[in-house]
């Protein structure tokens, strides 16, 4: 559970956890409400709640603590909203359209911040979007296009790093 709210830096944030659960519940009352809830005596709450209020956290991280505690990224990361999950430096720098000592900067910055977590040989590296900012981002799960190529690899991001 607490994988799905860490950072790139494997962090998951108490006020993560607490907004996370404050959500299950609200859903899981709600699930109760409209009759959908179908839970065992020895169960708090089904994961279809914990599905649920995974988005919304995603939404307020991005929006309510890092945008606003780093400003200048916003239009980095809205760059890579759609994107997949897994990109290297080459298919950063032809989102962003950016030379690559610049890209490079960028992801520098965004792997400080937690926001990437780096994986792999440091010549063939690539960076992997947590999945605490993946539905804000409406990220897809995957290598961009042509990393698997450029990094010989036929693993899964999810499997390489997570």
């Amino acid at each position: 559970m607490a994988e799905g709210l860490a950072d790139g830096k494997k962090v998951a944030a108490p006020r993560e956890l607490i907004h996370l659960f404050t959500t299950v519940r609200d859903r899981q009352l709600g699930r109760f409400d409209t009759g959908q809830a179908a839970i065992a005596d020895d169960v708090f709450f089904e994961s279809q709640s914990f599905r649920d209020a995974h988005p919304e956290v995603s939404s307020i991280r991005l929006q309510t603590t890092i945008c606003p505690e780093y400003p200048w990224l916003k239009d980095w990361l809205e760059a890579l909203r759609g994107q997949r999950t897994q990109q290297d430096l080459e298919s950063l720098e032809a989102i962003w359209k950016t030379p690559r000592a610049e890209t490079a900067e960028r992801i520098k910055r965004l792997v400080d911040v937690g926001f990437f977590e780096p994986g792999g040989a440091i010549a063939e590296r690539t960076y992997w979007v947590p999945f605490l900012y993946r539905p804000a981002l409406e990220m897809a799960q995957g290598a961009a296009d042509g990393l698997r190529e450029r990094t010989g690899s036929s693993v899964d991001d999810d499997e390489a790093i997570g």
